[in-house]
């Protein structure tokens, strides 16, 4: 069973909201937080490992589901 653990020293972007990053051997969620502390997006990353996919979701804008770019040079 995969269990969550937050990531407590998260770079902050300057101009976006605040972020929340957990993660597990299987998947990483990063949560944006306004200033009460509600959600106002989220992104899943999954299969980590393997063709790695986010599902984001940010307020005002909607849904997407993207391949994670792996960053390696692989030319895929």
């Amino acid at each position: 069973m995969n269990t969550f653990s937050e990531i407590l020293a998260v770079r902050q972007i300057p101009g976006e909201p605040r972020r929340r990053w957990f993660m597990c051997d299987a998947m990483e969620l990063i949560v944006w937080v306004d200033d009460a502390g509600a959600p106002s997006g989220f992104q899943l990353c999954y299969d980590k490992g393997g063709i790695e996919r986010a599902l984001t979701w940010r307020e005002g804008v909607g849904y997407t589901h993207r391949r994670v770019d792996p960053g390696e040079g692989t030319g895929m």
